[in-house]
């Protein structure tokens, strides 16, 4: 790995959301060109946490989903918050958020095509020598993982996409 890419990993078993974001960022902050991963149980309050989140990386990108149990860097665990922060001068993302699957039709798949494209375009003008690839977080619950990736494999064309399904912890609220 080049010394240009430092990854730190930490978690919290905090059960207070603003307490867990303060551990977490404690652990796995870094100083500059940062994207943060965040795997977050179900059961803690979202919105709190979302706040707490945003004031303790306030420069970040932060990528998070909800999880149905956690991996720490001590293993399995529930009712965690865990996570990971890539520093690099040579990473760079573009989150895209995708605001619902659920009612997903023709109408809504060929905007959410349209959408992606440009914003790959935006983002290869600026980082024009980089390699690409995707990382999905999807709601597990939609039952359309397959059609969403399906439907974004054919708007990437050959940038490979990885990720998984997020969780609430067994409660399927839809």
């Amino acid at each position: 790995m080049s010394n240009r890419v430092k990854i730190k990993r930490g978690y919290s078993t905090a059960r207070d959301a603003t307490l867990a974001a303060e551990e977490i960022s404690v652990q796995i902050k870094q100083l500059e060109d940062t994207i943060v991963f965040l795997f977050v149980s179900s059961s803690y309050d979202l919105e709190i946490l979302g706040t707490a989140l945003k004031r303790n990386f306030p420069n970040e990108q932060i990528i998070a989903c909800t999880t149905a149990g956690e991996i720490t860097p001590d293993g399995f665990a529930d009712n965690t918050l865990t996570g990971f922060s890539i520093s690099s001068p040579d990473l760079h993302a573009a989150p895209f958020f995708i605001p619902s699957i659920r009612s997903m039709d023709g109408e809504k798949t060929k905007l959410l095509s349209t959408d992606l494209n440009n914003e790959l375009k935006r983002f290869h003008r600026r980082y024009p020598d980089g390699k690409s690839f995707g990382f999905l977080l999807v709601d597990g619950l939609s039952i359309k993982e397959e059609q969403l990736v399906a439907i974004l494999s054919s708007s990437v064309g050959s940038i490979p996409i990885i990720g998984g399904s997020a969780g609430d912890d067994m409660k399927i609220d839809k």
